[in-house]
């Protein structure tokens, strides 16, 4: 279990990946970014909560984090990075915001084009969200709102 110091204001990329042996994470309500690959790996950890100030939580943030069984996405957070819980042993997870959140992904790889999709997601604890984060597109693919 580790408790990051309240001065913290981002969780910069790597900081924790593979540490394999963390299991719960305690993080300042100031963090408003969680970077690429910050907990990648970390297969026990089971519990996190992101704060209500995170505004983006980076590519890969919680890929292969396989005993993270559930998630909420806070109303603060406006972008989500490509396989930011890909791997994950997400069941369910609950998006605060649920209007307005787009999927972007490279459609044709060949041409480099990227197609942006409107989504809907849940309110509740569910499965389905939990999918739509958890997919991988041969691409990847981000989530952003307004």
């Amino acid at each position: 279990s580790i408790t990051i110091p309240d001065k913290v204001t981002s969780i910069e990329k790597y900081t924790f990946q593979n540490c394999t042996a963390l299991t719960t994470i305690t993080i300042p309500a100031n963090v408003t970014k969680i970077g690429e690959a910050a907990f990648k790996g970390c297969s026990a950890l089971a519990s996190i909560t992101i704060p209500d100030q995170v505004t983006e939580i980076g590519k890969q943030a919680f890929q292969d984090c396989t005993s993270l069984t559930t998630i909420t996405i806070p109303a603060s957070v406006k972008n989500i990075g490509v396989e930011a819980f890909y791997g994950a042993g997400l069941t369910t997870a609950k998006f605060e915001v649920t209007s307005g959140w787009k999927r972007s992904y490279c459609s044709n790889p060949m041409t480099g084009t990227i197609t942006t999709t409107e989504i809907n997601v849940d309110d509740r604890a569910t499965e389905n969200n939990a999918t739509l984060l958890k997919a991988k597109d041969y691409s990847g693919a981000s989530f952003s709102h307004q």
